[in-house]
């Protein structure tokens, strides 16, 4: 029960992932090569997180998958299809797999938890330890409830998200920032709880985190507005008028 002491905590990965997705979006928004920008970083968050010398942490790396995609495509405003859904879930569980067998393959004395969950799935145990995270993740339900609650908030997030993505030629006045980044972000959080077994944990620290990035970015623009429909309504000041 002494927690994590090696490697990247979950309250650890939350502002770490947080705070990558609030930066690396800012910045993919504005360059040219954006795309590349938030692909490199992503990637390079994944093979840290998942390194089992390094974060040594098996339910980062699937939800950072989720969310740098999810965030190149409200970047670059593609529609979530179908396929993309599927082929999303299957790369961040791909991930997880890769860095668990990696680990596995090393001597039992040098393994971490990725490569002992592998063993544990050979020895029979693997539907045991999935179900119980997923029931110490929403305050210890019963493992189907808990599948049937995120089951549910994930068809109800994907349908928002398909009928509320701007399309090109119908953009809505919104904060970049906040758009870019809101639903990755939130994906994020929520699937690394779902993985994990430390509950709320992941969101709480997290949306503490990207709240105040959000709020910071808001106020920017507001501002920035009013600047700009104050000089649009100012008057040309004319000869003789005392400035």
């Amino acid at each position: 029960m002494g927690g994590r002491f090696y490697g990247l905590s979950n309250a650890s990965f939350a502002i770490m992932a947080v705070g990558l997705l609030l930066a690396a979006s800012y910045v993919a928004a504005r360059v040219r090569w954006g795309g590349v920008f938030l692909a490199v970083v992503g990637v390079a968050a994944i093979l840290i997180d998942g390194s089992a010398t390094l974060g040594a942490d098996f339910g980062g790396p699937p939800a950072l998958v989720v969310g740098f995609v999810l965030a190149g495509l409200l970047i670059y405003r593609v529609r979530l299809t179908p396929w993309w859904v599927l082929g999303t879930l299957l790369a961040a569980g791909a991930t997880s797999l890769v860095f668990s067998v990696i680990d596995y393959l090393r001597p039992a004395a040098e393994r971490s938890h990725l490569g002992r969950f592998i063993q544990t799935v050979i020895d029979g145990g693997g539907f045991e330890v999935i179900t119980r995270k997923l029931s110490q993740s929403l305050f210890g339900l019963p493992w189907w409830m808990a599948v049937s609650v995120f089951v549910l908030a994930g068809v109800v997030a994907i349908w928002w998200w398909y009928h509320h993505t701007p399309r090109p030629e119908k953009e809505e006045p919104s904060i970049p920032l906040l758009r870019h980044t809101a639903f990755p972000i939130i994906a994020t959080l929520v699937f690394g709880m779902v993985i994990n077994d430390s509950g709320v944990v992941i969101p709480a620290i997290g949306l503490t985190v990207a709240g105040l990035g959000w709020a910071a970015m808001s106020l920017e623009s507001v501002k920035g507005r009013e600047v700009l429909a104050g000089t649009a309504g100012a008057e040309p000041v004319r000869d003789g008028d005392t400035a």
